[in-house]
């Protein structure tokens, strides 16, 4: 599982890099995307448009997953847990130049 945070204030180019990267993952993969949303205009933007994302996003979540998940963004990473694992696994960089969706879907994979 790939938990990241989705920012308001770079939506629609976060959202382009995780459909990218939905994309590049086999479906016989197993790994799971979920982006968490970091306030209203994107908890809004999410509901006026569900079709936007191949994977769940996440308006309200549990204090401690949400919080692993800020604090992975505040370092311009993301969560990746293992299959059943709480929030809070290996911390990847992901808004960093030349992270690209491909690079990140192989790691993903690994």
């Amino acid at each position: 599982m790939a938990a990241f945070l989705l920012r308001s204030s770079s939506l629609s180019d976060d959202l382009s890099f995780w459909r990218d990267v939905a994309r590049l993952l086999p479906a016989a993969s197993g790994v799971r995307l979920v982006g968490y949303c970091d306030g209203r205009a994107c908890t809004d933007a999410s509901r006026l448009r569900p079709e936007v994302a191949p994977f769940p996003i996440i308006v309200y979540g549990e204090a401690v997953d949400s919080q692993a998940v800020i604090n992975a963004d505040m370092l311009g990473a993301f969560v990746s847990a293992d299959n059943g694992a709480e929030v809070g696994g290996e911390i990847i960089s992901w808004r960093v130049d030349g992270q690209e969706p491909d690079t990140i879907a192989t790691r993903l994979l690994r």
